[in-house]
């Protein structure tokens, strides 16, 4: 393909070049091998997240290819040039969803909604009073919106173990305390000094929310499945379940065994449905059917893909086992290639 026919594709990095990520989040990929891959395909345009948000680089009707950050602000600083992004009509990848579901397990229900997937049900909230809890059966998994691994995910057995892990979410910095006895006090001035009429308290209004997830409980899983799929190729790490426990994210227990039946074909068939070049998946099976805990489409730990004997390669219709490690922005790379010539017709 000559250059005059190649398209343009925007590769985004914070201003030091940072892209996620490595073993770790703050462990830059390689991104001048991601560069030498996508420009056998496209004209490459390195650019900064801090560029776009200035203005001084504006791409319209392009591909832009971007990570995400595990720093909160920063995230939220991206995922906001992201939306302007696609409103300049702007191929995001991965798309705008999955940047918003990204250490967002609230959205990942909406998202997970939208593409059709259901199982295992789940709720997401922001005010238990919103919630129909004589509906509720548990015991159920309460999550914090924004915990990462295991953390901010516990088992609760009743309306009161609900309530009590709903508190314990919302426990008050002292700023937010500091604020709320302030507001408090000058609602009271209001009330009883000067007199004002039909005030609703504002400790009603500023109450402190904290968004959280209810997913169903599956019982009696002695594991799950951290997925990392791509086009044509899977990723598997069969991780335990903590002693006495039900979570099996960040026990420390796993190993590289050979997936069950069915397991690579539900994962690429979630791949497909979610529309991405590359997605990491928490799964189970419950002795019948396999089921989406949770996932991620950005800025994931490859933890099971670098460290892996082998992999899964699916090559007509069926899968092959490849023995041997791979390089990750050489996965990574190759990915993005299929997807943009299988999405944008190239």
């Amino acid at each position: 393909m000559s250059t005059s026919t190649k398209r343009e594709v925007y590769l985004l990095t914070e201003s030091n070049g940072f892209f996620g990520q490595r073993r770790m989040p703050w462990e830059s990929l390689d991104v001048g091998v991601l560069i030498r891959i996508l420009s056998g395909h496209f004209v490459v345009v390195r650019a900064t997240y801090a560029e776009i948000a200035n203005g001084t680089v504006c791409p319209k009707n392009s591909i832009v290819i971007h990570s995400s950050s595990q720093q909160p602000e920063y995230k939220v600083f991206i995922d906001d040039q992201m939306l302007s992004l696609q409103a300049n009509g702007n191929f995001l990848v991965p798309s705008i969803h999955a940047t918003r579901s990204h250490e967002n397990k609230g959205y990942q229900e909406l998202h997970r909604r939208l593409c059709g997937i259901d199982s295992p049900k789940a709720c997401y909230a922001a005010k238990l009073s919103e919630i129909n809890l004589g509906a509720i059966n548990y015991p159920v998994v309460f999550k914090d919106v924004s915990g990462f691994g295991s953390t901010g995910v516990r088992l609760v057995h009743s309306e009161q173990e609900l309530w009590d892990a709903a508190k314990m979410v919302l426990r008050l910095s002292w700023r937010e305390k500091a604020k709320a006895i302030k507001c408090n006090f000058a609602y009271a001035v209001r009330k009883y000094i000067l007199r004002r009429k039909n005030l609703r308290p504002y400790g009603d209004y500023y109450q402190p929310l904290k968004r959280f997830v209810l997913q169903e409980f599956i019982p009696n899983l002695s594991g799950d499945y951290k997925v990392l799929a791509f086009p044509n190729r899977i990723f598997v790490l069969k991780r335990e379940v903590r002693p006495n426990d039900f979570r099996a994210s960040g026990s420390g227990r796993f190993h590289f065994d050979d997936p069950p039946d069915g397991l690579l074909d539900f994962a690429a068939g979630l791949l497909h449905k979610f529309g991405e070049p590359y997605m990491s998946f928490d799964i189970c099976f419950d002795g019948l059917k396999y089921h989406l805990i949770e996932f991620q489409g950005v800025h994931f730990g490859p933890f099971t893909l670098t460290q892996s004997p082998k992999h899964f390669h699916r090559q007509d219709h069926r899968w092959i086992e490849c023995i041997g490690k791979v390089e990750l922005e050489t996965i990574l790379g190759e990915s993005l290639v299929v997807f943009l010539q299988q999405d944008q017709g190239h």
